[in-house]
């Protein structure tokens, strides 16, 4: 039940929605480090009792990961990539931090 709960949010989109939950509503709907072991626990599973849904929503993850990818230079001039990771900014260097009781409102 937890694994077909983390497919009806949309979890390979990296924003989670879904019935009663609203991802404007909730800043770490977005949030590489949540969904990415939500993807991995779809993952495992798959590779476990061979549910292809699972399979195929966690690889949907990643490709929306990779996807996601910003690319930049370094000081020394070489291609490199980073990812945002998904909370809400609310100045420089600075995140919002919530309680859980706060997510699910």
């Amino acid at each position: 039940p937890l694994l077909d709960w983390f497919i009806q949010m949309n979890v390979g989109s990296n924003t989670l929605s879904g019935p009663s939950f609203d991802p404007t509503k909730n800043p770490l709907s977005s949030s590489i480090f949540i969904n990415g072991n939500m993807a991995r626990a779809l993952l495992a599973s798959a590779r476990i009792s061979g549910n292809a849904t699972q399979l195929r929503e966690g690889l949907r993850w990643c490709d929306t990961f990779a996807s996601q990818q910003q690319h930049i230079t370094t000081a020394s001039g070489l291609e490199a990539g980073y990812w945002g990771v998904g909370y809400p900014v609310l100045g420089p260097g600075m995140f919002q931090l919530l309680l859980p009781s706060q997510m699910l409102k």
